[in-house]
């Protein structure tokens, strides 16, 4: 199931966090991608 999620991951720049449910389980949806907000981060460290 998380086959392809796993080999793309490392090579996706700014991701967070993966969430996986039962959509994705049943091959329904894709997982879906969190993304950290590198701009809020850089201007709250100003």
């Amino acid at each position: 199931v998380l086959l392809d999620t796993m080999y793309e991951l490392p090579s996706t720049k700014g991701v967070s966090k993966v969430v996986i449910d039962e959509s994705v389980i049943k091959g329904e949806s894709e997982p879906l991608l969190i993304y950290e907000n590198t701009e809020n981060q850089a201007a709250g460290a100003e």
